[in-house]
């Protein structure tokens, strides 16, 4: 082996090997491109829910949910009385508590400014 490889083998070994300079004409970082957007406007192009109003998705709400309620019955007969029997009793006691527990903070607190009404002493 040669003198100069022994010793170039030999920085390696230690972690003493020259790193080169960085060139000093480095371009600097590419800006960032624009944000992505859809741009397309074809037959099921644009907003899907544009010019859709609260009113006009009230009113189609019970027949999603009588089909929702159809699909279900035809694919588990006996899994929706089980969840049904199920909801029903949690969801009734929370119907009732949520406000009363409305009822108890608004008492607790008080009404007005947030700041005020949590610093107070009580």
């Amino acid at each position: 082996m040669s003198r100069t490889k022994a010793a170039n083998t030999s920085r390696v070994r230690s972690g003493t090997v020259p790193t080169r300079p960085a060139p000093a004409h480095a371009a600097a970082p590419a800006p960032h491109p624009p944000p992505a957007g859809s741009g397309y406007v074809g037959l099921h192009g644009g907003k899907p829910l544009g010019g859709t109003t609260c009113a006009a998705m009230s009113a189609r709400l019970p027949s999603a949910l009588r089909r929702t309620a159809q699909t279900a019955w035809g694919t588990d007969r006996l899994a929706v009385p089980l969840l049904l029997g199920c909801r029903l009793p949690t969801g009734l006691p929370t119907a009732v508590l949520l406000p009363c527990t409305a009822g108890n903070v608004r008492h607790r607190f008080g009404t007005g400014p947030v700041l005020l009404t949590l610093s107070r002493d009580r």
